[in-house]
């Protein structure tokens, strides 16, 4: 990652300055610029409109639009942010100044380095040897490393310190989701995250194996990985504050590293995407390390079932019933439909700590794309809750919709010859009837089921969320976890 401070800039400065401003702010009244440029930028119809751009490359100024004054929020200055990132990495310069509003806040100098770190990720990891070709014209060009942020307000150093952790975290997300699925099977999983939690203060993890899952006993996990050759694992990251912890919150993520449906196959097009089925796991194992880096005075319960979904000889068939710890019994009508049945044993884990909230993150329906989109999450649960979280979605630029749990709905998981079955009623209220599936599984009030089967993984990039793995719903979770 670039580094980013704030800091006065110099008088004069050898990279790109690049200047924010609104309609209201005329850039010929800008300190100390040449007045050619806003000349120059006035000719080419430029006046501060919102994410519009002019680039003097005499001068190397870069001069964005954050539009009305009244209309910017912190997304403006996110965008900002990463199209300030990009163009100084275009242009091959080092390092970069960037002047903000006179007036401007911390918070919207976090925003900003957010939009640049965000905005810049790219997943490499997977890529070759460059050719001497490419390594030549490589060695030819000037590595991006700083963004110093002239103006920034009093207390943005904690700020940007703060933000360069949450990026790093939403960008781990990114990372495991990305990888291709036989790089993340459950027991390499597990040593991964056995890696990345190593020596962070407060954290322990523990690795539940095949054997300590089917004696717990798990029988939705057991299940769905009956035709999986790679054994299941559940992971359970604690984070335990030094001091008294405000209140404690187990964070539940499905793991499906790779999801093929199970006995009712997926068309070969419908995998294409499906090394993404664990990104509820990836988003609750990476909050759980950002808030212990963060110190946050909150116990973090990160749990994740971690399996593939395969159609092996042993695999689990329709019609099937099994049983979970709670002698609940559920019908096996769709082996697809796999995330709440693995999801239910992670709920049944998390009551068992305790906890006074419960959250659950999973790609768990196509029916929430249906519904929503790929660029909104469905919520569902405690009212008060969904509120909550849609309120600091708007601020972290990841938007939320809650869908309703009408008690009727309740009747579309009903079974003839078991307690539920894991499908509803065909084309009817998918998401929906996955969130009953899982509430059977929960006790507690204060819980609330996120879809994120669009947001979590794009096909094409959305503001500074890039195709593929995004690292949503990170961002609004911490904010969440430190307003407790």
């Amino acid at each position: 990652m670039i580094e980013i401070v704030a800091a006065p800039a110099k008088k004069s400065h050898p990279g790109l300055h690049i200047i924010l401003i609104h309609e209201e702010s005329p850039l010929a009244k800008f300190p100390g610029l040449d007045p050619s440029v806003s000349a120059a930028a006035k000719a080419d119809g430029f006046t501060g409109q919102k994410e519009k751009a002019f680039y003097d490359p005499i001068s190397r100024h870069l001069v964005l639009g954050l539009g009305k004054a009244k209309d910017t929020t912190l997304e403006s200055f996110r965008r900002a942010g990463q199209a300030a990132a990009r163009k100084s990495r275009d242009l091959n310069i080092e390092s970069a100044v960037l002047s903000l509003p006179a007036g401007s806040d911390k918070e919207q100098a976090g925003a900003l380095a957010e939009g640049a770190w965000l905005g810049l990720y790219k997943f490499s990891e997977a890529k070759g040897k460059p050719s001497a070709k490419d390594a030549e014209k490589k060695a030819k060009e000037t590595e991006f490393r700083t963004l110093v942020l002239d103006g920034a307000a009093r207390g943005a150093e904690a700020v940007l310190a703060e933000k360069r952790l949450v990026c790093e975290a939403v960008c781990l997300v990114r990372d495991l989701v990305n990888r291709g699925p036989s790089e993340k099977y459950p027991e390499k999983y597990a040593r991964d995250v056995q890696a990345l939690a190593k020596g962070v203060p407060g954290v322990s993890l523990k690795v539940l194996d095949k054997k300590a899952i089917a004696a717990w006993p798990m029988a939705g996990l057991m299940a769905i990985n009956q035709g999986s050759a790679n054994p299941p694992v559940f992971l359970h990251l604690h984070y335990k504050p030094a001091g008294k912890a405000r209140k404690s919150v187990a964070l539940v993520g499905k793991g499906v590293t790779f999801d093929s449906g199970g006995l009712s196959l997926k068309p070969a097009g419908s995998m294409l995407d499906m090394k993404c089925d664990m990104a509820g796991s990836a988003t609750v194992l990476a909050l759980g390390l950002l808030a212990a880096k963060l110190k946050l005075p909150v116990e973090v319960h990160a749990c994740a079932p971690i399996t593939e979904n395969l159609p092996g000889a042993d695999a689990i068939k329709i019609g099937d019933i099994i049983r979970y710890k709670n002698g609940r019994t559920a019908e096996m009508l769709n082996t697809d439909a796999e995330g709440r049945v693995i999801l239910a044993d992670g709920l049944l884990y998390a009551e068992s700590l305790k906890p006074d909230v419960i959250l659950d993150f999973a790609t768990l329906t196509g029916a929430a794309i249906v519904a929503l989109g790929m660029n909104i999450s469905a919520v569902l649960g405690d009212d008060g809750l969904c509120a909550r979280f849609k309120a600091l979605g708007e601020r972290c630029g990841e938007s939320f919709w809650q869908l309703p749990m009408p008690d009727s709905y309740r009747s579309h998981i009903e079974s003839k010859v078991a307690d539920i079955k894991n499908i509803g009623n065909s084309g009817e209220a998918g998401t929906m009837a996955g969130a009953f599936y899982l509430k059977e599984f929960v006790t507690t009030k204060a819980w609330v089921h996120f879809d994120i089967a669009g947001p979590a993984f794009l096909k094409a990039e959305d503001g500074v969320n890039p195709a593929g793995g995004t690292g949503i719903p990170v961002r609004t979770v911490l904010e969440y976890l430190k307003g407790l």
